[in-house]
């Protein structure tokens, strides 16, 4: 094989790889500027504008994460298709959940957004939401939650503790909003889909739990209220943590909500006179108390009864 080249014919390969190398921006450029990254919990609103149009959307998932992601369109019928990092596609939906979806693998995954039928054009809206208790408001019992539902496809995450043995009862409600909502365990699986009313639901394992609330009717908006209180409590209901705030100790208390609670403190153990540091009844749980004459005190021990 003849491996002799002249330096004309170099030069010209140089030209040729510039032309290539200058010319790629101009093919790839499009194609990534349509992509954005979309968040645990986040609701993309959009638009397709042409025929054939594909927006695409990524984010990032551990190995063993569970989620799930809802697309609604608005006078078209929008589908979107999950992609693993390693562009095999694990999921797709139209005007739907694509329901539980487990990632086997880390990595950035991506969503694209199109028409079903791949001619159409119009709004849509999009909402990733992990069902593992990544992200979410919290809940708390004793203090409902009450937001709004604005946006095409929102679905607002909340998640709480839970305890093995627990009944927790969950109560949605809406105003000029028909509000739907699931639950789903530290395992990913949703156990329990509800509208507009109560539900009760006998805990299997200790972890973060995740609710999602959502319009029952496509692109329904409106303000809704989202309850917890539990039915049923375990020795584990009844906790007590110590923490600081601007130098003071800072107690996290969790009980039976309404029932008096008495707080008793001592400044060394072992001791057989506690002293009341206050009673009151408990507002909520969890439910922060503040200890302010701690923070001139060298050590206090304490202890919650109810």
């Amino acid at each position: 094989m003849n491996t002799v080249r002249s330096s004309q014919g170099s030069r010209r390969l140089r030209g040729q790889a510039l032309r290539v190398a200058f010319s790629l921006p101009l093919l790839l450029n499009p194609f990534c500027s349509q992509a954005q990254p979309i968040a645990c919990g986040q609701t993309i609103t959009n638009t397709l504008t042409s025929a054939g149009q594909t927006v695409t959307y990524t984010f990032e998932a551990n190995a063993g994460e569970t989620l799930d992601i809802l697309a609604l369109g608005q006078g078209v019928n929008v589908a979107a298709d999950v992609f693993a990092p390693t562009e095999s596609q694990i999921a797709s939906c139209t005007n739907n959940f694509t329901g539980p979806l487990t990632a086997a693998i880390a990595g950035n995954y991506s969503i694209r957004v199109h028409a079903a039928d791949s001619v159409s054009t119009g709004a849509y809206g999009i909402s990733l939401l992990f069902l593992t208790g990544r992200c979410g408001r919290p809940l708390i019992w004793g203090r409902p939650a009450t937001n709004t539902l604005s946006a095409l496809a929102e679905v607002d995450p909340y998640t709480f503790w839970g305890n093995a043995g627990e009944t927790v009862v969950l109560t949605t409600s809406g105003s000029n909003l028909v509000a739907a909502a699931f639950l789903s365990g530290p395992d990913g699986i949703i156990s329990d889909n509800w509208v507009n009313g109560v539900t009760a639901f006998t805990l299997t394992n200790t972890g973060t739990y995740t609710v999602g609330v959502y319009s029952f009717y496509l692109g329904g908006t409106g303000t809704y209220s989202l309850s917890l209180s539990l039915a049923r409590l375990v020795p584990a209901s009844y906790r007590l943590a110590i923490g600081r705030t601007n130098g003071a100790v800072s107690l996290t208390i969790w009980g039976q909500v309404g029932r008096p609670t008495t707080l008793r403190y001592v400044t060394q153990l072992p001791a057989n006179d506690w002293l009341v540091l206050t009673n009151f009844s408990l507002p909520w749980s969890p439910y922060q108390f503040v200890d302010w004459a701690s923070a001139n005190a060298p050590r206090r021990f304490y202890r919650t009864v109810q």
